[in-house]
């Protein structure tokens, strides 16, 4: 028997339960399906994380990736959509092609195959996009947790001891309605403690629970999700106690260089609380450099937070106010600035 070819051509803005379905609908009519995902201004979700989502619950799917839209108002398609689609054909007879996205008529053309999607199932498909975009947190259920999980903003407030992280995280957490992640090292500390000092290999598990739990709390976050510190300052611990660190430590430290969206530092302006578990206001000091110098030689943008509790809040706010998932962090900043520009401008015209 004459093995069936699919053909899924769409850009998957938000994979939802919608187009699950779809893809779950083509798998049942072939033996072998292609998505070719491709690039569009539908959502800002970069093309690899939305193929991603594709290969990670479809694992039998074939998934290619187009940097160009492949939606079209001509007859047929051009040369360079026949590429990729051939490219990913790769000789194989289609048999059936699929698509929820409008303009598709000059790949039917060509392909000389109809869409197995009807348009009324297509509207369908991009309403549940557009309500999802407008408020993901309300359509959780719509969506599987490999896909809602880089919806979320991932936000980490890092600095030494006493310099308010738990404080700003917990009610920054409040505000915004969502989860945050305490601080489990100093949990861990507490229940574990020996001696003042956590051996390596203590170290290393606290870095692996504090990410473990991170990821549990993602999948239930309201638009955000806040970390009291990361794994690159966890590591200082072990340089300071230790001299040293595990090969796994420092592999968890450079892989979260690129997990959190936005990195607010805590400032050492506020006077110093002595804890059991703190060395005093000189190790606070010390501890300030290495996380100063932990975030620029990992060339990682971060912003600093100084004063009141309210004047951290205050300023927090302006930047989640103004940062879209995936947008530049310095673009958002360029932007406050203008409109803070803009406004003493009018200011002093009044």
């Amino acid at each position: 028997m004459e093995e069936k070819t699919g053909l899924f051509v769409d850009s998957f803005p938000i994979l939802h339960s919608g187009y699950e379905l779809c893809i779950k609908y083509a798998l049942q009519q072939v033996d072998r399906l292609i998505v070719i995902v491709y690039d569009n201004n539908e959502t800002k979700v970069p093309l690899t994380i939305r193929a991603n989502w594709i290969k990670e619950l479809y694992p039998s799917v074939e998934v290619f990736e187009s940097w160009s839209t492949m939606e079209g108002k001509d007859l047929t398609a051009t040369g360079f959509q026949k590429k990729i689609i051939d490219k990913a054909l790769n000789g194989s007879q289609l048999n059936k092609f699929y698509s929820t996205q409008p303009n598709m008529g000059h790949l039917t053309n060509t392909l000389e195959c109809r869409n197995e999607i009807i348009s009324s199932i297509a509207e369908k498909m991009r309403k549940k996009t557009m309500d999802i975009q407008a408020n993901n947190y309300k359509n959780i259920s719509r969506m599987s947790p490999n896909v809602y999980k880089d919806l979320i903003t991932r936000v980490a407030f890092v600095g030494a001891q006493s310099t308010g992280k738990s404080t700003i995280t917990e009610a920054i957490a409040k505000k915004y309605n969502t989860e945050y992640m305490f601080e489990y090292g100093r949990y861990h500390w507490d229940i574990y403690e020996q001696d003042r000092i956590e051996t390596l290999e203590q170290i290393l598990e606290i870095t692996q629970r504090h990410l473990q739990m991170e990821d549990e709390r993602v999948i239930k976050a309201n638009k955000y999700l806040f970390s009291d510190t990361c794994p690159f300052v966890t590591l200082r611990y072990a340089y300071d106690w230790h001299g040293k660190a595990n090969p796994e430590i420092l592999k968890l430290a450079q892989e979260a260089q690129s997990r959190y969206d936005i990195i607010f530092l805590c400032g050492d302006d506020i006077p110093y609380a002595d804890t059991p578990e703190r060395d005093g206001i000189e190790q606070r000091d010390s501890f300030q450099r290495q996380i100063k110098y932990e975030l620029v030689s990992r060339k990682i943008p971060y912003i600093e937070l100084n004063g009141s509790l309210e004047k951290r809040i205050e300023k927090v706010d302006t930047i989640l106010n103004h940062y879209e998932k995936y947008s530049s962090l310095s673009q958002t900043i360029k932007k406050i600035e203008q409109e803070k520009v803009k406004k003493e401008k009018l200011d002093i015209e009044r």
